[in-house]
C-alpha cells in the first residue's frame, strides 16, 4: 500500500524554487543545463522536436482510494498551472490516464485492447506494451502547423509524389503522429524554424504499486507530474542534475530526490517558455539557455 500522502512542494514554494537555487547555482550552469536537456528531453519521431502540451490537461487517476486520487490529481494540476499549462474543467475528457495496479502488465494488456493508439507512434511494435519500469509512460504526440497548404513545399518536397495532386501537403492544422501520415506543412526553407509544433496529445501512465510501495503518494505525484508534463528519453537513466526523474534509478549521484527539484522546476518552466516551433537543435539550446538563466546566481547564466 502507498504511504500517506505528503505534499512535496506547495504552489508558493514552486514559484520560489528557482530563486532559492540561485543562491547555490554551480559555476558550470550553462553546460549543466544543456547536458540535462540533452539527456532528458525526448524528441518526436515525426518532426524531431520536443513535445509539450498545447491543449488543456485533463487528468484521470484510477486504482487508489478516493482521497489519494484527488490528491495525486490536484498535485499534477498544481504543477501544470505553475508552468503555464492550462487545466481542463470538471467533466473534461481525459487526456492523461494514470493507473495504479499490482499487476501492471495485465492492466496494460486489457486497457489498450481495441485502442492501441494510446501506446503512441510505435503501437504496432509488440514490444511497446511490455512493462519494464516501476512507473511507465506512453505518449501520443501530434504535429500542428499553420503555414498554409503550400508553404515551404518547393524547398522541402520537390519531386516527391503525394496522395492527391502530386504535392505532399497536409491541409489539416493538427495531425496525430503516425508512421503512415504526413504532418501539416511548415516552412522547409528555414534552418531555424519548421513552423510546426510537436505537442503532447495523450499520456498513459501505469504505476506498479508493489514496486512503488515504499514511496509516498506526495513523492510519486511529483514524479508523475514530471512524466505527464514532459516526455523523457529514458526512465532508466540518471540525469546530470538532481531530478525527481532519478527516483527509480539506482546508483545516481547525490541524495535520493524527495520531490521536484529546482532543476526540474527550471526545466519545466523553460520548456513551456521556449519557442515551440524551433528546430530541435535551436529548441534544445533555447530551453537550456532559459534553464541556465533561472538556475544561475542573480538570474544570469554563468559564462
Amino acid at each position: 500500500m502507498l504511504r500517506r500522502f505528503h505534499p512535496a512542494l506547495a504552489c508558493a514554494a514552486w514559484l520560489t524554487a528557482t530563486a532559492a537555487m540561485a543562491q547555490t547555482a554551480p559555476t558550470g550552469v550553462d553546460k549543466q543545463a544543456f547536458d540535462f536537456v540533452q539527456s532528458y528531453a525526448a524528441a518526436t519521431p515525426k518532426i524531431d522536436q520536443v513535445p509539450r502540451w498545447q491543449t488543456p490537461l485533463c487528468v484521470q487517476v484510477i486504482g487508489l482510494p478516493a482521497p489519494q486520487v484527488g490528491q495525486v490529481k490536484a498535485r499534477i494540476e498544481e504543477v501544470a498551472k505553475a508552468v503555464g499549462v492550462p487545466v481542463g474543467p470538471a467533466g473534461c475528457s481525459a487526456n492523461v490516464e494514470i493507473a495504479f495496479t499490482a499487476n501492471p502488465q495485465r492492466l496494460v494488456d486489457n486497457y489498450v485492447k481495441g485502442r492501441e493508439w494510446i501506446l503512441g507512434f510505435y503501437d504496432k511494435d509488440p514490444g511497446v506494451r511490455k512493462v519494464t519500469q516501476p512507473v511507465q509512460a506512453w505518449y501520443v504526440t501530434a504535429t500542428t502547423g499553420g503555414a498554409g497548404p503550400n508553404a515551404g513545399w518547393a524547398f522541402a518536397y520537390t519531386g516527391v509524389p503525394s496522395q492527391s495532386s502530386g504535392n505532399p501537403t497536409q491541409f489539416n492544422p493538427k495531425v496525430l503522429d503516425r508512421p503512415d501520415t504526413w504532418s501539416p506543412t511548415g516552412c522547409g526553407d528555414s534552418t531555424l524554424t519548421s513552423c510546426l509544433k510537436s505537442q503532447l496529445e495523450n499520456v498513459f501512465v501505469v504505476v506498479d504499486t508493489k514496486a512503488a510501495a515504499d514511496k509516498s503518494a506526495g513523492l510519486l505525484s511529483d514524479y508523475l507530474s514530471m512524466l505527464v508534463l514532459s516526455q523523457p528519453r529514458s526512465l532508466g537513466a540518471c540525469q546530470p542534475l538532481p531530478s525527481v526523474a532519478n527516483l527509480f534509478v539506482s546508483g545516481c549521484a547525490g541524495p535520493a530526490p524527495d520531490g521536484i527539484t529546482p532543476a526540474d522546476a527550471a526545466y519545466l518552466t523553460a520548456l513551456y517558455q521556449a519557442n515551440p516551433e524551433a528546430r530541435r537543435v535551436a529548441e534544445q539550446a533555447d530551453i537550456a539557455g532559459r534553464m541556465a538563466r533561472i538556475l544561475a546566481p542573480g538570474g544570469v547564466a554563468a559564462r
